[in-house]
């Protein structure tokens, strides 16, 4: 067994930040174009999280997710979603090394809620 041997295939939480990038030219777009634009992008990450296992391992958030998650929901209440939308970037990034670029199911349940709670906002 090769102990240098580098793993190519990217894991699920590159695969899920890879797909939830949103277009460079968002800021400069109507409203209702951004929310077209976040709902085709909730229904591409809902589909993946779908599809994705994690582990199902003793989880809790870190501080920053838990901060990024109470963000989320106000800009949410504030009718921010493309805000919203960037830090639930910003919650899902925030593992470090700690899980080998894995979500893990504690993360995945609240990502599917926040997901669903920006998806509702933006019909």
């Amino acid at each position: 067994m090769n102990l240098f041997k580098r793993k190519t295939s990217k894991e699920n939480r590159d695969q899920l930040l890879e797909k939830m990038q949103l277009p460079d030219y968002i800021r400069h777009v109507s409203e209702e174009e951004r929310k077209e634009i976040i709902k085709k992008k909730i229904m591409q990450i809902k589909e993946i999280l779908e599809n994705m296992k994690c582990k199902n391992d003793e989880y809790e958030l870190s501080k920053r997710q838990q901060r990024t998650k109470e963000l989320v929901i106000y800009n949410i209440k504030q009718k921010d979603y493309l805000e919203a939308y960037f830090e639930m970037i910003d919650f899902i990034e925030d593992y470090g090394d700690k899980h080998d670029g894995k979500v893990m199911e504690k993360e995945k349940q609240e990502i599917n809620q926040l997901i669903e709670m920006i998806g509702e906002n933006v019909r």
